[in-house]
């Protein structure tokens, strides 16, 4: 399996972009409502991520994830030229433990994953307010 390391930067970059784009205009309870019932809130969206990358701080969700991004390229460029088949990534034991070639694209599918549904939740939210308003009012 070979890896595209460019198609990989860009998706990173991407997911910066889209993370601080969630965040506009949102205040911390719109950060923080879940859509229904059993549904993720935007902040669990983002926090969920940090978590698979190691990144605890639910005060700082934006910039956690901005710093896992940070880490993927760190990884990516000091991984040019191995051989990345025969690197495996992960705990030993763990589920989780896979090889690097195959543990990048995984982990670049998880994070567009998770930003579509957080970016879900805000249209939900900011659909769902105009609503509630004409029923208050």
């Amino acid at each position: 399996m070979i890896l595209d390391f460019d198609r990989c930067a860009k998706e990173i970059d991407e997911a910066r972009h889209r993370a601080e784009a969630l965040m506009l205009g949102l205040t911390t309870e719109q950060l923080i409502t879940q859509p229904e019932a059993g549904k993720w809130s935007i902040a669990e969206c983002i926090l969920h991520l940090n978590v698979t990358a190691s990144q605890i701080d639910p005060l700082k969700l934006v910039p956690d994830f901005l710093k896992a991004q940070d880490e993927w390229e760190r990884l990516i460029r000091e991984s040019a030229g191995l051989d990345l088949a025969k690197i495996k990534v992960g705990k030993r034991f763990s589920p989780f433990r896979a090889r690097f070639a195959a543990a990048l694209p995984w982990m670049m599918a998880h994070q567009r994953r998770h930003l579509l549904q957080a970016e879900n939740v805000k249209r939900q939210i900011f659909s769902a307010a105009p609503k509630a308003a004409t029923q208050a009012g």
